[in-house]
């Protein structure tokens, strides 16, 4: 992931992530976000997807393997709401993150189901001469509100090498 972010265009970012190892990884979904676009890379366990995003003011991207459509149904409707809201984008991603639905946890951003849960968040702040990736645990996440990651990596764009710092509180 740190190779991928110290990526200076979405060729080389999509790159870095297509050459992983995936059979080393649970499926996933990465979106990959560059001033010139946004592409979805889905891993399901057995195939290995890329998707060209077409560029919209705000995007809400899901990976479930539970009832795919309504959780993604449900979570675009949480997110419409959660977005109309006058506070700042930061504010609002928070917002959506940490939300739990009692009643409904098991399609929640913050999913709680019999047999799983969500198990970490990991935010990606895109910067004009960098990014800086924040990571909770569910426990961190739900008790900080997003508020207070666990860890910080900021990666510079600037230098050759790319600067990198981790742990440090920016």
């Amino acid at each position: 992931m740190i190779e991928a972010m110290r990526g200076a265009t979405m060729e080389t970012a999509n790159g870095v992530l297509a050459a992983l190892d995936h059979r080393e990884y649970s499926p996933f979904t990465c979106v990959v976000v560059t001033k010139d676009g946004a592409t979805r890379l889905d891993w399901t366990g057995s195939t290995f997807d890329r998707t060209d995003l077409a560029c919209a003011d705000s995007i809400m991207a899901t990976s479930s393997s539970w009832q795919f459509e309504e959780v993604r149904a449900q979570r675009e409707a949480l997110f419409r709401q959660v977005w109309s809201d006058a506070r700042s984008t930061a504010d609002r991603i928070a917002a959506f993150h940490a939300r739990r639905v009692n009643a409904h946890d098991a399609w929640a951003p913050m999913m709680l189901r019999p047999t799983t849960q969500t198990k970490s968040i990991t935010q990606v702040e895109l910067r004009p001469h960098g990014a800086e990736m924040r990571y909770w645990t569910r426990e961190a996440a739900v008790t900080s509100k997003l508020s207070a990651p666990e860890t910080r990596i900021r990666v510079g764009t600037g230098s050759p090498e790319g600067a990198i710092s981790e742990g440090v509180d920016l």
